[in-house]
């Protein structure tokens, strides 16, 4: 039996992997504490709680709204607001399943999940 599989439902599989897997995490978000007893609503890490990264306190992804990136990459002023994907096992597997078309279907899913956080650029670590 032979079986094809089109560009499209390919993409349509990885997209469909990761919102399972994502939901899976019960993701949470939480802004650091930086300078003060505020949180930095400028920075947003989003973590989980099966898929742990090299240092246990790292979230999944982190964003970080344009006026922060000046801040926390002071030679990239180009970047606007940016979305670091950092390297997690949750990641790695991605990787490791689909290659760097995970990164596309990623980038989708965080746009449909969290319109109200723009994103100019990703950054991936992994």
């Amino acid at each position: 039996m032979k079986f094809i599989i089109n560009e499209n439902k390919a993409d349509q599989y990885i997209y469909k992997y990761i919102d399972q897997r994502l939901k899976e995490e019960e993701l949470y978000k939480e802004s650091p504490y930086l300078d003060s007893d505020q949180p930095n609503e400028n920075i947003i890490g989003f973590f989980g709680e099966s898929f742990s990264s090299e240092r246990e306190d790292d979230p999944f992804f982190e964003y970080f709204s344009e006026e922060e990136v000046l801040t926390a990459f002071p030679l990239e002023d180009e970047l606007g607001s940016t979305l670091v994907i950092n390297k997690t096992n949750l990641f790695e597997r991605f990787k490791g399943m689909f290659g760097n078309r995970y990164r596309k279907q990623f980038k989708l899913w965080f746009e449909t999940n969290y319109p109200e956080l723009p994103v100019k650029t990703y950054k991936f670590e992994v």
